[in-house]
């Protein structure tokens, strides 16, 4: 059996954060703690150039019904699938 190299899966639920440090945004960003979303992993992403190149972007269907993208780092496993 290989190595799984996706750290969580479609169907885990995940707390995410935005990390603005890495973007740029020409707009002020609120960074405060309270900012964060809860979903259900969707789908996943690799090598995309519009988000993270050479990094895996996961797709997260958040409580409030809208699709949201965060890097592995900005998502923290509550349950797995």
């Amino acid at each position: 059996m290989g190595v799984d190299k996706y750290k969580w899966r479609i169907g885990d639920l995940v707390l995410c954060r935005y990390d603005f440090e890495y973007l740029y945004h020409p707009t002020f960003v609120d960074d405060s703690q309270e900012m964060f979303y809860l979903g259900i992993i969707i789908d996943r992403k690799e090598n995309q150039i519009i988000y993270f190149d050479r990094d895996i972007v996961y797709e997260v269907l958040c409580m409030d019904g809208r699709r949201r993208f965060f890097a592995k780092w900005e998502m923290v496993i509550i349950r797995k699938a």
